[in-house]
């Protein structure tokens, strides 16, 4: 991932003229790879990467959790002249298709620092994952008789992984049949680690090879200029923003004024990008998805699908609430998001201050 950014920071400048990047190379990348430390979940160490005594209160130490958002993804736990700190990093409560919730602690925190990603985002009434895992099943069945292609855009590491864990369940259970499915390079590379990590990691479906299982063919940035848009197959391509000059956005410029074809919206996109214009457009609206290229019509069909991997607004404030910290500073969220969960949580803790910090501002905890 670290070196994907550096290409990806080069290429910015190139095309975009920012002269600060790249901000770090790939000598330097390589080199900081040498300063990693391996801390197994739920294990107190020290900042020297020594493992440290719980019940230790000397120094600093620091413990990580399963934050269950994507494989990998932990909560920090800082412990301090007694006192305990608590930053959960993106989170996900509930299991995914393939990655299991988030293990936090319930109790002994006196700092909660906590995302807010969706909390201008309700959950429909009466929501489950398997409901709606079974319409985006129907949903690809009938854009396949409608002789039209899916695009998927995804992440390349977590969401193209619970793509292909539906899709897989979608054979199994005979919901779907046989179909090709494209995904793109950094996709495949980080498929790799989901599956040599699946016996070792709290993974839902841990026996299944995700590779081998639904065996996606591959798209780069060479192959996706000769890959035209074709009936009853899937595009799951990366990037989930559909940044400019990306897989995604290159295929989604195929694909948007087609009306033969769909794009399915299946996580979190901020409303500024280009997935995030796209998924607010009506038929017939122009959008801009490349300010290099003319803008399009709208024609494709476009659905969304609640399969995010940040924790629902709903979960956000039963954890923060259950916790009952002194303090809930509230981070990673727009506005909107950031102030309805505030409201929440100070009418839930009276006893408890709720803060918005402001960027680039330091906070005294």
């Amino acid at each position: 991932l670290l070196h994907n950014s550096v290409n990806v920071m080069t290429r910015q400048r190139e095309e975009l003229g920012l002269v600060m990047y790249p901000l770090f190379t790939h000598r330097q990348t390589d080199r900081a790879t040498d300063q990693w430390r391996f801390c197994p979940l739920r294990q107190p160490f020290t900042l020297g990467g020594e493992r440290a005594r719980r019940e230790n209160e000397e120094g600093i130490t620091v413990e990580f959790v399963d934050a269950g958002h994507v494989l990998g993804a932990a909560g920090v736990i800082l412990r301090t002249e007694g006192r305990t700190i608590f930053y959960t990093g993106d989170v996900n409560f509930d299991d995914q298709t393939i990655t299991a919730g988030a293990r936090f602690p319930e109790s002994g925190v006196d700092v909660l620092i906590i995302e807010t990603t969706r909390g201008d985002s309700p959950l429909p009434e009466g929501f489950t994952r398997a409901a709606e895992e079974r319409r985006l099943a129907e949903a690809i069945d009938r854009a396949f008789r409608a002789g039209g292609c899916v695009l998927m855009p995804v992440f390349a590491l977590g969401k193209t992984q619970e793509a292909l864990g539906m899709i897989y369940k979608f054979r199994r259970e005979k919901l779907l049949g046989e179909f090709p499915v494209y995904i793109g390079g950094l996709s495949v590379k980080i498929s790799e680690i989901y599956d040599r990590r699946a016996l070792t990691t709290r993974r839902l479906l841990p026996r299944v090879q995700l590779l081998e299982e639904v065996a996606p063919f591959v798209l780069n940035g060479q192959t996706i200029h000769d890959s035209p848009a074709r009936s009853g197959r899937i595009y799951a391509l990366s990037s989930g923003m559909m940044t400019p000059k990306t897989l995604s956005n290159i295929f989604a410029r195929r694909v948007v004024e087609n009306p033969q074809h769909y794009i399915f919206f299946v996580g979190y996109a901020d409303p500024k990008s280009p997935a995030g214009l796209l998924r607010t457009a009506k038929p017939g609206d122009l959008v801009t998805l490349d300010p290099d290229e003319p803008p399009q019509r709208v024609a494709c069909h476009i659905e969304q699908f609640q399969f995010s991997a940040h924790a629902s607004r709903e979960s956000i404030v039963r954890y923060a609430t259950a916790l009952a910290p002194k303090k809930i500073v509230l981070v990673h969220g727009d506005v909107p998001a950031v102030e309805w969960t505030r409201a929440q949580l100070a009418a839930a803790l009276p006893g408890s201050e709720v803060i918005v910090p402001t960027p680039g501002v330091e906070l005294e905890l």
